[in-house]
């Protein structure tokens, strides 16, 4: 029998998928969401449009469980300094800690960690994030992931933001985890 190359990746492909379905801890159904935009920001559904060429725009949500999973879809269109989140934040994200995607710089930042070379951030791209005690675990479309074990802050305040550009999130869930141990 001969395996071709084809195979082989999409056997891998597979087995991935697996491997990241039983690393993901179970959550419950997604809570409902109150965003609170600044005026750079539109919303329509779940989709929030930030558009601020001029500096950063930001919509809130408040009440977001400590140990939750977070996923969106999140849509540059054109060019931006940065994009991102603010995670266990406050009421105005002066605390908490900043999830930074930099297209330009190609370089995902989460707090005091950051990856680099990280291709494909101006384009469409699915952030999955799970928030458990003290860790923080991102992935960044299935490709690339970033970890940080963050114990300081506990606010309950997600912030979505876009700095000197355009930028989509679309689709955001926020579960919280059922899993106690």
């Amino acid at each position: 029998m001969i395996i071709t190359g084809v195979a082989i990746a999409s056997a891998i492909s597979a087995l991935e998928q697996i491997m990241v379905t039983l690393l993901i801890p179970p959550a419950g159904k997604p809570v409902q969401l109150s965003p609170h935009a600044d005026a750079s920001a539109t919303m329509n559904g779940n989709t929030f449009s930030i558009n601020s060429p001029n500096g950063q725009g930001a919509i809130h949500f408040a009440d977001i469980p400590l140990n939750s999973m977070i996923t969106v879809e999140v849509e540059p269109k054109g060019i931006n300094e940065e994009y991102g989140f603010y995670l266990k934040a406050n009421d105005n994200a002066s605390t908490g800690y900043k999830l930074a995607f930099s297209a330009n710089k190609k370089i995902v930042r989460l707090h005091n960690t950051a990856i680099y070379a990280v291709d494909g951030l101006d384009k469409n791209i699915k952030v999955t994030i799970i928030m458990k005690d003290d860790i923080i675990d991102v992935s960044v479309d299935g490709r690339r992931c970033i970890v940080n074990r963050l114990i300081e802050q506990k606010g309950n305040f997600l912030w979505i933001y876009a700095k000197h550009g355009y930028v989509k999130f679309k689709s955001i869930l926020v579960s919280p985890l059922t899993e106690n141990n």
